[in-house]
């Protein structure tokens, strides 16, 4: 592929880089999921190049940028480089929670422009589509916007402390705050985590909840693995699972985070209860 790089050059038919391989794919770690960022892996098969800036288009999602960088990609590096991506703000349909995907979207529906430079030659725009295997980029307008139907109508948090009973199983609690005037939530199901599981069951339903209508529901809970690995490297294990419906329309799930002090507490009480500091 050879592309103009005119910049300060007087002549851009004699400043033709030649440019070939591209690729760029999207990912995001554990340790992104809470501030909403993406890695932009990118790929060159070609001539060494120095990437400065990139943006993300993706459906469900306005459009985000990073800029400033000095990266360099090329053959030398086979598995590219990865760029944090702040995701733009979800594109929702009116109040339900629906995302405004375009229907006709495939795995390639992430469009980015990769700012780029080759010794010698001004900056290159090029336009590449990511690829997006674990489909994260469907999967978070649709949690982002059901956390806003959600918001509309409650607030949902978790207690700052965490109850030990004394039988091996502890105690959360997860309040519901309704907003006043606002449409009607009803709480559906909570599951587990990676770290905490519900101490008589699989998930939270049905009469498990029925306590929602006094503005709070008692999880209580036993250790989902006695790991201390998983137990030091968990990212997500303090986002609570909560499927909720907003006027009777069931939204995707939406993650309420475990409070700090509770978070320290819920440590504690699974190191205690597994016999992890021994």
């Amino acid at each position: 592929m050879s592309l103009l790089a005119c910049g300060a050059l007087p002549a851009c038919a004699a400043s033709a880089i030649e440019v070939g391989g591209i690729e760029g794919a999207v990912s995001q770690s554990r340790t992104q999921y809470a501030d909403r960022v993406v890695s932009l892996v990118v790929r060159a098969a070609g001539e060494a190049l120095t990437l400065t800036a990139a943006e993300l288009r993706a459906d469900g999602f306005t459009d985000s940028s990073v800029d400033g960088l000095e990266m360099r990609i090329g053959p030398d590096r086979p598995r590219g480089v990865a760029v944090p991506v702040p995701l733009g703000q979800a594109v929702c349909g009116p109040g339900d929670g629906a995302v405004a995907l375009d229907p006709s979207a495939s795995e390639e529906s992430a469009r980015v422009s990769l700012t780029v430079q080759q010794d010698g030659f001004g900056a290159t725009v090029l336009e590449v589509a990511a690829t997006d295997p674990l489909d994260r980029l469907a999967v978070i307008p649709k949690e982002d916007c059901a956390a806003a139907a959600v918001a509309g109508a409650a607030a949902l948090t978790i207690e700052d402390r965490v109850e030990d009973l004394g039988d091996g199983t502890a105690q959360l609690r997860l309040r519901i705050a309704p907003v006043p005037g606002g449409p009607e939530v009803r709480i559906e199901e909570i599951q587990a985590t990676t770290l905490f599981s519900r101490a008589d069951g699989a998930t939270w339903t049905g009469s498990a909840l029925e306590s929602q209508s006094s503005g709070e529901v008692p999880l209580r809970i036993i250790p989902s693995r006695c790991d201390a690995h998983v137990l030091a490297e968990d990212k997500r294990g303090t986002f609570v699972p909560v499927h909720a419906s907003v006027d009777g329309v069931r939204q995707a799930p939406m993650y309420v985070p475990v409070p700090d002090a509770a978070r320290r507490a819920l440590i504690e009480f699974i190191t205690r209860t597994c016999g992890l500091g021994e």
